[in-house]
């Protein structure tokens, strides 16, 4: 009884990463009754902004698909609109033709956006009782990262939030803590004394392509 809410909607993060992964959930049938709405400036309809996901998406099947395609709903929308509030009225169309009632806010944007809608979802009341997704990079240093803590955290309760960087999920990054506390042997060796750094190096079968924006942003 979940509506996914993705701010950023035609990015790269939602096309490779986020509607697969609903994908996924969807076929894997981890979650039942949903719905998603999709968002961002770009002029596209709802069938074009899947169909821009569908490559990225493994084990693929059509009734899975097909359910994913009844359910998702794509507005273009400004995230500095004046008449932001007009997101409400949008959300609430969906939630009574999906019967949904747990809304999620994932921000797939730029992290230069996330106070603004922050701040505009607390003005509107549209976030009231639900979860708020904030996708890393958190700024573009510490004082902005910390800013960007302090805004969201007076917004939101924290038990709202969350920060999410989908590498330090991955299961080669998790299992580093599980080799460091379980090993004996390395335990004593593998700490502050011993060890400077910790480097992770993840090579990519792909290169900048659309992401261009992000790395001129952030050098």
């Amino acid at each position: 009884m979940t509506l996914f809410i993705i701010l950023g909607a035609t990015g790269d993060l939602a096309k490779k990463k986020l509607i697969p992964s609903i994908f996924n959930l969807v076929k894997k049938k981890e979650i039942g009754n949903f719905a998603i709405l999709g968002t961002s400036i770009d002029d596209l309809s709802s069938y074009e902004v899947l169909k821009r996901s569908k490559p990225y998406v493994k084990n693929f099947d059509k009734d899975t698909w097909q359910k994913l395609k009844s359910n998702f709903h794509y507005h273009q929308f400004d995230f500095y609109d004046k008449n932001f509030c007009n997101l409400d009225v949008i959300i609430r169309g969906i939630e009574q033709k999906h019967n949904t009632k747990q809304r999620i806010f994932y921000l797939a944007t730029l992290p230069r956006h996330f106070e603004a809608i922050a701040k505009s979802l607390n003005r509107c009341r549209i976030s009231d009782n639900s979860k708020i997704v904030f996708e890393k990079p958190f700024g573009d240093d510490l004082k902005s990262a910390k800013r960007i803590n302090e805004t969201i955290g007076e917004i939101f309760d924290e038990k709202q939030i969350y920060r999410i960087d989908h590498y330090l999920g991955k299961e080669l990054v998790q299992n580093i803590s599980i080799l460091r506390f379980t090993n004996i042997m390395l335990s004593p060796l593998w700490n502050r004394d011993y060890i400077d750094h910790i480097q992770v190096i993840l090579s990519e079968k792909v290169g900048g392509e659309e992401r261009g924006a992000l790395y001129d942003h952030y050098g």
